[in-house]
């Protein structure tokens, strides 16, 4: 079992000035505005992040994902209600996206919406008690 290295932030700045450039030459490559944004959001530039991914999302308005990564940043910025409101679609768009769940939860914490929050924090521990079970029941046990 090999761990998985985490990016370095020389790592990350290269990939961002790749997806830029790819930017400049068609802006309509969606794949780049939604891995600069990651990228941005990764290096906690989340304003650039925010605004790559309001381009990623004007690309795929389908892509619960990016709704997801957007509310994100949005919350570590300091803004939880436009998060909330990115969550509440990204969960719209993928009822099973339990991240979204959870990071809604968080956001209804920091607002003060203490009964929200715990509600999400629970849909959470059902969906991953139900997956626990699912794949336990599932499992082959020697005879």
């Amino acid at each position: 079992n090999q761990d998985i290295a985490e990016p370095s932030t020389l790592d990350v700045e290269n990939a961002t000035k790749a997806f830029s450039k790819a930017i400049l030459l068609d802006e309509s490559i969606c794949d780049a505005w939604e891995n600069r944004a990651a990228c941005y959001a990764y290096i906690k530039k989340y304003s650039l992040a925010i605004t790559d991914f309001i381009h990623a999302v004007s690309c795929h308005p389908t892509h619960a994902s990016n709704y997801l990564a957007r509310g994100k940043s949005y919350l570590e910025s300091g803004n939880p209600e436009q998060a909330i409101s990115d969550f509440n679609t990204a969960i719209e768009l993928d009822a099973l996206l339990i991240e979204a769940f959870m990071q809604r939860g968080y956001a209804f914490s920091k607002t003060e919406k203490y009964t929200a929050a715990i509600g999400d924090f629970i849909k959470v521990t059902e969906s991953k008690n139900k997956f626990t079970a699912k794949v336990v029941s599932s499992a082959t046990y020697p005879q």
